[in-house]
């Protein structure tokens, strides 16, 4: 008996050590598409991160309430930032669109020297969508929020270099 006991016991190990793996191995493919380098000129010029909103807390306790355009930051998301963007060189334009089946989408963005940027709409509609210029070289942590607390949603992120054409 006891030996089918440490069986047991050592069958359980190897499929918590599996589990513990495989869990691993899934959140590293999805850190892939979380996270995004761009320098001017890089090719392509738009890419395409996906993510999963929860909206559990107020994005304006997070970031802040308006942005330097007095923009309103609105809508519920996660604590952590969504996505991290880092620009290796200065950039003249970016755009991010938000993408969902959900109505209403929101965006937040905190770049280097915490500037704040803060979209609710877009031209098109009410999935957001953000027109950054001038963008210095650092970190921009994204936040991707639905109007509603307790929205859960998966979307697209669209990032788009507008004008990627070489300056010399």
């Amino acid at each position: 008996m006891f030996v089918r006991s440490t069986k047991r016991v050592k069958l359980l190990g190897a499929l918590v050590f599996l589990a513990v793996m495989m869990t691993g191995t899934a959140n590293a493919d999805i850190r892939r598409y979380k996270d995004l380098t761009l320098a001017r000129n890089a090719e392509p010029t738009s890419h395409v991160l996906r993510g999963y909103n929860r909206g559990a807390i107020s994005l304006h306790h997070i970031v802040g309430s308006r942005d330097g355009d007095r923009n309103m930051c609105m809508g519920y998301g996660s604590y952590d930032a969504d996505h991290i963007i880092k620009l290796e060189q200065r950039l003249p334009n970016l755009t991010l669109q938000v993408r969902s089946k959900y109505p209403d989408t929101t965006l937040a963005v905190i770049g280097p020297h915490q500037k704040l940027y803060c979209a609710d709409d877009s031209p098109s509609g009410r999935a957001a969508q953000l027109e950054l210029h001038d963008l210095k070289r650092g970190t921009y942590k994204v936040w991707v929020g639905g109007i509603d607390q307790g929205a859960a949603f998966k979307y697209t992120l669209k990032v788009s270099q507008p004008d990627a054409v070489s300056q010399k």
